[in-house]
């Protein structure tokens, strides 16, 4: 399946043309005409995999020189880690309860928790089950994701302090905690507390 799309890609770019008449100047236009279509990292895959081809080509004297070498890569964005060393997770969780309670909060419930930063904004005290340890979870992307998680003991013995009866737990709006979130934690997203929990 995969030598097929190589396949296709390098003869889409040739069409009824002979290989030898291909410059670097028309590789360069049939990126660009496709750049638009295509994910920088699958434009740069597709510009390797005819370079293979041709390379192949060219040790069967069949072709001259490769102009897809000296084609140009589209830049690419480097993507966040998905998730984080335990010990950084935790370095800011500490930083964000030493800034405030409700931020303190938030964070334990993404680290310890693993949720959502809208399942954040619901999660509610009397949603917490102290005597069986489970905490009910207000899902915010299908009804699937409403449910009980489990109280890890490192949740519950963050949460304990600030126990009250019934309530938010924490009460700022989304567009205040990401704004706070993005000034104690600069690189990191909510979600990758998230991914962090999951992960370790």
């Amino acid at each position: 399946s995969m030598r097929s799309k190589i396949w296709e890609s390098f003869e889409h770019m040739f069409r009824e043309r002979h290989p030898d008449t291909i410059t670097l100047s028309d590789v360069e236009d049939w990126r660009d005409s496709r750049k638009w279509r295509l994910q920088p990292t699958t434009m740069n895959m597709e510009l390797a995999a005819c370079s293979a081809v041709w390379t192949t080509l060219e040790r069967m004297d069949m072709v001259g020189a490769n102009p897809f070498k000296k084609a140009r890569r589209l830049p690419v964005k480097k993507s966040l880690p998905k998730f984080l060393p335990w010990d950084d997770a935790v370095a800011i969780l500490d930083k964000c309860a030493a800034h405030s309670t409700e931020m303190g909060l938030a964070a334990t419930l993404m680290l310890m928790g693993g949720l959502r930063i809208g399942e954040v904004l619901r999660a509610r005290w009397e949603d917490v089950d102290w005597d069986r340890g489970t905490m009910l979870v207000n899902g915010t992307k299908t009804d699937a994701s409403l449910g009980r998680i489990n109280l890890h003991p490192s949740l519950r013995e963050r949460l304990e302090p600030y126990r009250v009866a019934a309530g938010l737990m924490v009460t700022m709006s989304e567009s205040s905690l990401r704004c706070k979130w993005s000034a104690l934690a600069p690189g990191v997203t909510p979600h990758q507390m998230r991914h962090t929990i999951a992960t370790h």
